[in-house]
């Protein structure tokens, strides 16, 4: 992987995560999609020479989607699948970074269980993986959604950069990111609105990006909930989040900010035998397959 774009974050004397990429599948009543999700997942992946891992989040769904995991783990032993179930409801949020706490690769990116991306999408997204610290996707052409749902996500954008200063096509997209800096500088939230906050907020930062244009369709199955009135009051708590961080900007100058950034490596956990890892919260079942260790870096 070439890191010559990248900002240069972590101390170079430490050893690097033995896995590139880790993907987080959350899930929350998608017996329907998950398998054709993790089976666009899995194509993707193959197709590029990363060294990954799936972790799928179930968030205490009640139909089957459970069960037709662990199915597909079983039936794909070879491939570096776990997964994570949680036995209340917890939120998207929550779940977008669980995933970066129970993962082990650099790199990390969010895709919803509910087969709203393609293989050719996911290709996309993650054959820029390197290019910069961030990759943003955003949507080209007709994604599906209706007139009224367009007109909205316009105005979040616009009212989002005018907050934080940026110039960002799309901050609902789910950005291909270092996990350290989701597991750093993620906020309080449960639903999207960690999104925004997450990418204003590692702009702010100073990190690379790049926008990268996709092909995106409209979710399958459910209404858009984004005008319910919990999401609506997550957006407000963004809003307000992003304008008072923009307010300490002006007190606390960019450049001694980022001198004080974190400077953080660490070494995997080994990946060959099978973990039970419970919380209050939830239970993983971590059936991860050996990945090929390189003799030559081992070596060194």
């Amino acid at each position: 992987m070439d890191h010559s774009k990248l900002t240069a974050v972590e101390d170079s004397t430490t050893p690097r995560p033995s896995l590139d990429l880790t993907v987080a599948v959350t899930c929350f009543n998608e017996e329907e999609y998950i398998h054709t999700t993790l089976d666009n997942l899995v194509g993707a992946l193959l197709d590029g020479d990363l060294q990954w891992e799936i972790v799928v989040l179930d968030d205490a769904s009640k139909d089957r989607s459970v069960a037709v995991v662990e199915e597909y783990i079983r039936q794909h032993p070879d491939l570096a699948i776990s997964l994570w179930v949680n036995e209340i409801n917890q939120g998207f949020g929550y779940n977008y970074v669980q995933g970066a706490f129970v993962g082990r690769g650099e790199f990390y990116r969010v895709v919803c269980g509910d087969d709203c991306e393609s293989k050719d999408t996911l290709s996309a997204i993650f054959s820029a993986l390197g290019t910069a610290d961030l990759i943003i996707p955003y949507a080209e052409g007709d994604d599906g959604r209706t007139w009224l749902r367009r007109r909205l996500s316009g105005l979040y954008t616009t009212l989002v950069n005018l907050l934080s200063g940026h110039r960002v096509r799309y901050y609902n997209g789910m950005i291909l990111v270092r996990r350290f800096h989701v597991m750093r500088w993620h906020g309080n939230y449960r639903g999207f609105g960690l999104q925004a906050d997450l990418l204003a907020r590692l702009l702010d930062e100073g990190l690379t990006y790049r926008e990268v244009g996709v092909r995106k369709r409209e979710r399958k199955h459910r209404k858009s909930t984004a005008l319910r009135l919990k999401n609506v009051l997550s957006v407000l708590h963004t809003f307000v989040d992003i304008a008072v961080r923009r307010v300490g900007h002006f007190l606390y100058p960019a450049d001694a900010r980022r001198n004080r950034r974190m400077l953080c490596r660490w070494s995997p956990a080994p990946t060959d035998h099978v973990t039970w890892v419970e919380s209050a919260m939830g239970r993983a079942q971590m059936s991860l397959a050996p990945r090929p260790v390189d003799a030559e870096a081992t070596a060194k």
